[in-house]
């Protein structure tokens, strides 16, 4: 369903992304680790287009969604970056909710902004979805007054509200107390319950030994090792995983 081919990034002289393979079948849930620094969010960000890949390709359902022009990498037309958006959606670390903005008005603006939905009809589907989030008794506040937890599974509802055929996730925990880091967890594992697409950067083992169909490995750019989840957790086969999950264990 979505094909990562050969994908480079560079910022400048340093190269964060070293043709990365990588591809996610419908339905499919596959979990992103490796150590900070080893390229994981620039992958998300380069498959969503919030950075231009330097090269390779991107392909969903058999569509590029890589602007090429002789070769080279072009910048999308606002119409494609749009398109991608509308199909690929992203829950990002700092849940980047608008402050001005009630929970119900995040989601309803996204939608109208994306896919020029109708007023009643957007504040329907947002209620809709902060219902299934856990969030409806919260559908008035605003950020600031809600918690890490609770303002994330706002961000994942307004993802849900433009019906994207993968979610990706960036560390969806990494900014929330340990004590309500289930709260996001548990979402997650309904959406991939009800089969979504989801390709999820997380440091958090055991959602992924439990809820991830595929677990990859990716450090110093490259994916060192991937296969099923429960597999590559237990008995990894490549030192630097080890070293890695060892770390984690400690930690």
């Amino acid at each position: 369903m979505l094909v990562v081919d050969s994908l480079t990034k560079s910022f400048g002289d340093h190269t964060v992304l070293r043709g990365v393979d990588l591809h996610l079948d419908k339905g499919e849930v596959v979990a992103l680790i490796g150590p900070s620094g080893g390229g994981k969010s620039t992958l998300l960000r380069c498959i969503n287009q919030l950075e231009l890949p330097t090269s390779g390709q991107v392909t969903l359902d058999g569509t590029p969604l890589v602007s090429t022009r002789g070769g080279a990498v072009v910048a999308p037309s606002a119409k494609a970056l749009l398109r991608v958006r509308r199909q690929i959606g992203m829950v990002f670390q700092s849940f980047n909710l608008f402050a001005n903005m009630t929970a119900e008005q995040n989601i309803v603006f996204a939608q109208r902004a994306a896919l020029g939905t109708g007023k009643d009809e957007a504040r329907e589907r947002a209620r809709t979805l902060l219902e299934r989030v856990g969030m409806g008794h919260k559908a008035g506040s605003h950020p600031s007054q809600l918690s890490g937890g609770q303002q994330q599974r706002v961000a994942i509802a307004r993802s849900l509200a433009l019906d994207p055929r993968v979610i990706l996730f960036d560390e969806p925990t990494s900014a929330i107390d340990p004590e309500m880091r289930s709260e996001v967890l548990s979402v997650m594992r309904e959406l991939a319950e009800a089969g979504m697409t989801m390709l999820v950067s997380t440091h958090e083992m055991g959602f992924a030994k439990q809820v991830s169909d595929r677990t990859v490995f990716l450090c110093d750019g490259g994916i060192l090792e991937e296969g099923p989840s429960r597999s590559l957790l237990e008995q990894p086969t490549h030192d630097r995983t080890r070293q890695f999950l060892r770390a984690i264990a400690e930690g």
